[in-house]
């Protein structure tokens, strides 16, 4: 009898015995690899093409411009942005969930800077503002200031739609957004004057400058 209740015991436990493995399976995250996209903001006079590890990812930057994101390995990446016959060259490490970007002024020098969030939400939008400046930028958007400091980014979550962006001393940038991009407004000097644009990250780019002649 006492064996009977012994195996009746036993066979009540095994189904609780192997639940903490099944729920600690069910609840294990399946993790996500985190990327970095590259980008290339021309402050020069001249169209410059850029390349990354010999392959042309943008065929003509425009001066005042910056590009769009691509996405790039986490190994160390070789970078040629200027003009065909005399591109400046560089190497760099990206920093996983974050935009690499590539700056080049008028003397030809380069700059890598990691900032920004490159991971967009599976709903709703991101607004990066992105200092490329030598002194910190201060603007406001939704009724929230944002003071940046140089070769920093400040991101925030909104919702699609229209947006809009307003630098101190500045006119306001005006975007419309659509679920899980990232706009970036983006400060720059150019002939010691500071100015601001806006470039959607994720996807076709569109600018609307405000100090300067929006293209593209």
């Amino acid at each position: 009898m006492k064996h009977s209740s012994f195996l009746l015991l036993g066979i009540c436990l095994l189904p609780f015995g192997c639940a903490p493995k099944e729920e600690m399976a069910a609840d294990k995250p399946l993790g996500k690899r985190k990327v970095s996209y590259i980008r290339f903001l021309n402050l020069s006079s001249q169209s410059s093409s850029a390349k990354v590890d010999s392959v042309e990812t943008y065929p003509s930057v425009e001066p005042e411009s910056l590009t769009g994101g691509t996405v790039i390995g986490q190994q160390t990446q070789k970078i040629e942005f200027g003009s065909a016959d005399k591109p400046t060259k560089g190497e760099t490490k990206p920093l996983a969930g974050t935009f690499l970007t590539v700056v080049k002024d008028n003397t030809g020098t380069l700059k890598f800077i990691n900032s920004g969030e490159c991971e967009s939400f599976d709903s709703g939008a991101k607004v990066e503002i992105a200092n490329f400046t030598s002194k910190a930028v201060e603007c406001e958007f939704e009724k929230k200031q944002f003071k940046v400091e140089p070769g920093t980014s400040a991101t925030t979550a909104t919702l699609s739609g229209s947006n809009s962006v307003t630098p101190k001393g500045m006119k306001p940038i005006e975007f419309q957004m659509q679920e899980k991009e990232i706009w970036t407004v983006y400060f720059y000097e150019m002939n010691g004057k500071v100015k601001a644009q806006a470039v959607r990250t994720k996807g076709p780019m569109k600018m609307i400058g405000a100090g300067a002649s929006p293209s593209g």
